[in-house]
């Protein structure tokens, strides 16, 4: 079961740090100016760290209840899969999207809200 827990936090890891890469991947395919997609490349992570920070982290100083927190987390992993599909990648935001489902539900099962 241990190995199993261990298992479930890695991919969580993983999909955290795979909605932070589709959020740069919309920016850099902005039709916009170079500047603009690379502000907006650093900014739209950031803005998902901080919410981040601020409501999931084990020292959040406001660390969201588990039915809050699942909810905010469907919410941030959504607006990631739809990031990959306007990006032109329909078919990567449905394997976020079911990879991310699986994950939410894994950890739901093992109880690591």
């Amino acid at each position: 079961m241990l190995i199993l827990r261990g298992a479930s936090l890695a991919v969580a890891l993983l999909i955290e740090l795979a909605l932070l890469a589709a959020l740069a991947i919309v920016a850099a395919r902005l039709e916009a100016p170079v500047a603009v997609r690379v502000l907006v490349a650093i900014a739209l992570p950031a803005a998902v760290l901080v919410v981040w920070g601020a409501f999931f982290a084990p020292r959040a100083a406001r660390r969201l209840d588990p039915g809050p927190r699942l909810v905010l987390e469907c919410v941030l992993f959504g607006l990631g899969a739809v990031a990959l599909a306007v990006s032109g990648l329909p078919a990567v935001a449905v394997v976020f999207a079911v990879i991310v489902a699986a994950s939410l539900g894994g950890r739901i099962a093992l109880r690591q809200f």
